[in-house]
Order: structure tokens, then C-alpha cells, then sequence
């Protein structure tokens, strides 16, 4: 399954990227991968990359206690990207300059940057837990979605780069706001 997944993922990223290519003229392109860019290394800076743990913790909490790390480190994650979130709106034009991304554009990146942790700490507890189906049908979703919303918003916006950008990220934050609710309720705990 988990093979055969990712082949599929990478095999919709590859062909899309083409179709993406022709539709938006180069500067879009540009402007999207910038915001790529941005958002993989903030989310390496600013989530600490803790959904890496996820792997051991399995083997040093026990079941019953899994639940609350989980939910631990989605909160924790959240701590430290919401003051970064506060200093943009203090210092927006500071943060402009930096990234060199339009302001509407660093709000989704920032609400991307909050709620795609938990995303990456659910899939990671059931990779660990060798339960692969629920991995692969949220990365098949994620993937699926933002594909067609994108192209869908494309199609019917005035500004395409809106529509990539609005398209990409938006169903991540949608689905990372739900599991980002399920692991918060599941744990109940901020301890680790």
C-alpha cells in the first residue's frame, strides 16, 4: 500500500507540474515556488520537526499514553508558530520585505504553517504503527484536493497565482485543522 502510494503522489505531482507550468505565466511560477520555498523551511524552523519523534515515542510511552504526547507536541508546535504569527501582524511589512511574498499570501503560509503539523504527527503515529491506510487515504486526499481545487480556482479566478495558492494550500488547512481538533480532543493533555 505505502509504496504503491507514494508513487502515485509523486506520479500526480509530476504530471500536474506541467499543466501548473503552462497555465501560469513564469512570474507565477516563480511566486508559488517562493511560497513553497518559505513554507518548507519555516515549517522545519518552527515545528522543530517534531512529528520525527513520533517514531520513538511509540516504543517509550505506552499505548494509553501515546495519545497525550501526540496532542502534546501538536500544542507544543502551535506555541511556537503563533508569536512568530503575532510578529507578522505587528511588523507585516518587515515580514513582506523578508520573504518577499504578498501579505494575503504569508497569512495562508502561516495557517498552513499552524495546522500542517498535525497532519504530519497523525501520519507519523500510523506509519509507525504500521498502519498505512490511514496515512495513504489523508495524503491521497490532501494531494487530490489541492490538485482539483487549484486547477478549479484557476479556471475561475482573475488572478491565477490566487488560484494556485488558494487551491494548494487551503484543503491542507482544512484537513490539518481537523486532525489538528482530533488530536487536541484525543489527548487531552498538554504534558509529555
Amino acid at each position: 500500500w505505502y509504496t504503491v502510494s507514494n508513487i502515485l503522489l509523486r506520479g500526480i505531482g509530476i504530471i500536474t507540474a506541467p499543466v501548473f507550468n503552462r497555465i501560469l505565466s513564469q512570474d507565477q511560477v516563480g511566486a508559488f515556488s517562493n511560497i513553497q520555498s518559505w513554507l518548507t523551511i519555516l515549517l522545519v524552523v518552527l515545528t522543530l520537526e517534531l512529528s520525527s519523534s513520533v517514531n520513538l515515542a511509540i516504543f517509550d510511552y505506552p499505548e494509553k499514553k501515546i495519545k497525550g504526547y501526540l496532542s502534546s507536541i501538536t500544542l507544543l508546535g502551535s506555541m511556537i508558530t503563533i508569536p512568530f504569527f503575532v510578529s507578522f501582524f505587528i511588523f507585516s511589512s518587515v515580514w513582506e520585505e523578508l520573504l518577499k511574498i504578498e501579505y494575503r499570501y504569508i497569512i495562508i503560509v502561516f495557517f498552513a504553517l499552524l495546522f500542517s503539523p498535525a497532519t504530519s504527527n497523525f501520519m507519523a503515529y500510523h506509519r509507525a504503527k504500521l498502519s498505512y491506510k490511514q496515512a495513504v487515504a489523508i495524503s491521497l486526499a490532501t494531494t487530490l484536493l489541492s490538485v482539483g481545487s487549484s486547477l478549479l480556482l484557476i479556471a475561475v479566478l482573475d488572478n491565477k497565482l490566487d488560484g494556485r495558492v488558494y487551491g494548494a494550500y487551503i484543503p491542507q488547512i482544512i484537513i490539518g485543522l481537523i486532525i489538528y481538533i482530533k488530536l487536541i480532543a484525543e489527548g487531552h493533555t498538554i504534558d509529555t
